[in-house]
């Protein structure tokens, strides 16, 4: 017989699920609408018929070229969390496994953009990288991704720091020198923690506009999803008619843009939703 609190705690989190669930269901019904008539009447509503015409909408706007968006955000997608893995990474090793002069000093100030408000430093990098007329370019983003402190380089450094080194005086016995020790013996340790930083750190990059509004500007050549999606949402209020009100093509572009998400996460949902680490010798 159920007990009573399991009962509650069901319907609970089915109320919640569903509060979760209801703006992707909203969204998605309403990009099969025909229209911003059929869809100012019943915006709650299913659609009189699926209209699978906003879709292909998307892809024939002239001044919207959700190709290019999906190009750049690609490209930065790529390149930043594997530029930002790098650098946590070998930072995190080498902080953890060596005893060097000031290491305590480089140590905090590793850790010291986690104390300042973003609000604190943005003015300054914006204005260093406008010094190095990098602004309206993908260098910026990645230079910024380059950085490697923060969190990732506290939980790297936290899981270097677990290893045994065993593994180290092993492989030192065996005449093993310090890249060979880090590629083949702990590096391979890290993986699994590497690839949950490598996945939300694209996760992440796909869904940032500040960085990339702020950084690579309003030139449409340089333009991501989160910033495509901004620029579209502005033109349903002009009065251009492939633009002007229509809320369904605009929830379409969102669906396509949110697909890639979700079949990344149905792809690594394990390694998303747990970090994990090399087995080997327990001391």
């Amino acid at each position: 017989m159920h007990k009573p609190h399991l009962i509650a705690l069901f319907v609970f989190f089915c109320f919640y699920s569903f509060l979760i669930l209801f703006p992707y269901l909203y969204v998605l019904l309403n990009s099969f609408k025909n229209g911003y008539a059929e869809f100012i009447q019943n915006p709650l509503g299913m659609p009189k018929e699926f209209i699978f015409d906003n879709y292909l909408a998307i892809f024939r706007l002239e001044d919207f070229s959700i190709v290019r968006m999906f190009t750049n955000s690609l490209i930065l997608c790529l390149v930043c969390p594997t530029l930002s893995c790098i650098s946590c990474v070998t930072a995190g090793y080498v902080m953890a496994k060596y005893n060097f002069r000031g290491k305590k000093i480089i140590y905090t100030l590793y850790l010291l953009p986690m104390v300042i408000a973003i609000c604190g430093t943005t003015l300054s990098t914006y204005t260093l990288l406008d010094n190095w007329n990098l602004i309206g370019n993908f260098m910026s983003i990645m230079l910024i991704s380059c950085g490697g402190t923060g969190m990732n380089f506290l939980l790297v450094h936290a899981l270097f720091v677990n290893v045994s080194n065993t593994y180290m005086e092993a492989a030192e016995i065996d005449g093993a020198g310090y890249f060979t020790v880090f590629f083949r013996i702990m590096l391979p340790q890290a993986m699994g923690l590497v690839g949950t930083l490598w996945i939300m750190g694209f996760i992440g990059q796909w869904n940032d506009y500040a960085a990339a509004r702020l950084f690579l500007g309003p030139e449409p050549e340089y333009a991501t999803i989160a910033t495509g999606l901004q620029y579209l949402y502005m033109q349903l209020s002009t009065a251009d008619e492939q633009y002007m009100n229509n809320y369904p093509m605009y929830y379409a572009a969102v669906i396509i843009t949110v697909i890639p998400m979700v079949v990344l996460f149905l792809c690594f949902q394990k390694q998303i939703m747990k970090l994990s680490l090399g087995g080997g010798i327990k001391e």
